[in-house]
């Protein structure tokens, strides 16, 4: 992805999880446990208005060509600290493309979209 972004010019949002109002979110579903299988998994999340703000920011920066931006918090959390009072966990095998640790990298957010 990076060599086609950089070769060809355009911009790119890598979005990590995206809550908000309106819509089924991670925070939605954090009390129904038949959703949930690995508490020390961690995620990514980013509230919609800074999303709303990033594709903003990058419409208008005209300077920049082929990066490739991960729009996240920077801050991972445990499905077990979203999830606190889930009684138990369901089993079943995590799969193998899956990450187990899923954390943005908010450098080039901070540094080339000011976020």
């Amino acid at each position: 992805m990076t060599l086609f972004a950089q070769k060809l010019g355009f911009n790119t949002l890598r979005l990590f999880t995206v809550t908000g109002e309106g819509g089924k979110s991670f925070f939605d579903i954090k009390n129904k446990t038949d959703k949930w299988a690995y508490p020390q998994d961690v995620r990514d999340t980013i509230d919609i208005e800074t999303v709303c703000k990033a594709v903003e920011r990058l419409i208008h920066a005209h300077h920049l060509y082929g990066e490739i931006i991960n729009v996240g918090s920077g801050n991972g959390k445990r499905y077990g600290e979203v999830g606190k009072g889930i009684g138990k966990w369901m089993k079943y095998p995590q799969r193998q493309y899956e990450p187990h640790y899923w954390e943005a990298d908010t450098t080039k957010m901070r540094r080339l979209l000011n976020l």
